[in-house]
């Protein structure tokens, strides 16, 4: 079973302990670490001893694993085990992991919504309703009830 489809496998919410799981293995593999010994998840990899020749090793190992293309700039922007597997969560494989991190969504009262959506000047040119927790589909429904329902 490869590691992608063991992370499908599993409940989300064991999702990640899994993929660290993977990755402290694949690091104590390339550092001759044995297994039993503790690798720390918070110190630079580079100075444990991993080379620039070991991460393109890595980056293979994992672009074949999770069928994904990964730069070797990753590695070296993330040079801990935990800033490595928080970037592969958050940025590689975030489809496997979209609804252990989500936000709870806060609630905007629809008329606020709509005076909101209505009035170009109260927001940003780059706003997008669905970063602050607005459904679209509600900003349209009160729009078009506010142009059609009459009381």
């Amino acid at each position: 079973m490869t590691i992608y489809s063991t992370l499908v496998s599993v409940d989300i919410t064991e999702r990640e302990q899994k993929l660290a799981d993977y990755i402290v293995s694949k690091f104590k593999s390339l550092l001759l670490i044995e297994h039993d010994e503790e690798l720390p998840f918070d110190q630079n990899y580079f100075e444990l001893g991993l080379t620039s020749l070991q991460i393109e090793q890595l980056k293979q190992e994992f672009e074949a694993d999770f069928d994904v293309a990964i730069t070797p700039t990753v590695f070296f922007n993330n040079p801990t085990l935990q800033g490595l597997v928080t970037h592969l969560r958050d940025h590689v494989l975030n489809g496997l992991f979209q609804n252990v991190h989500s936000v709870e969504k806060q609630t905007i009262p629809l008329d606020a919504q709509i005076q909101k959506a209505s009035d170009p000047l109260s927001r940003p040119l780059n706003w997008d309703p669905g970063s602050e927790g607005v459904d679209e589909r509600d900003i349209v429904n009160g729009l078009l009830n506010s142009l059609f329902v009459r009381d």
